[in-house]
């Protein structure tokens, strides 16, 4: 037994064993500007968080019915909530 490495995934069938690298990180020089980059994590992150949000009002149920709970929306897609 062996660990498989990272960015790697093993196939077993009854020909063998075969090993496949189907990801590997790709190294090169930074040359943003600090604030460029400051900039484009927080571009990033608020469109993976904005990406995962429920529509704003939603409700969402796992399985019992009993379980639903509210979503949390983003700030970004709502511009006032009214109750």
């Amino acid at each position: 037994m062996r660990e498989v490495p990272a960015g790697c995934v093993v196939r077993v069938n009854r020909s063998g064993l075969t090993e496949e690298r189907y990801w590997q990180l790709h190294v090169a020089e930074h040359t943003d500007s600090l604030d460029d980059t400051v900039r484009t994590v927080r571009e990033l992150l608020a469109s993976v968080v904005e990406q995962q949000m429920v529509v704003p009002g939603a409700w969402t149920a796992s399985a019992p019915a009993r379980s639903a709970t509210p979503t949390c929306p983003s700030p970004r897609a709502t511009t006032a909530v009214q109750h």
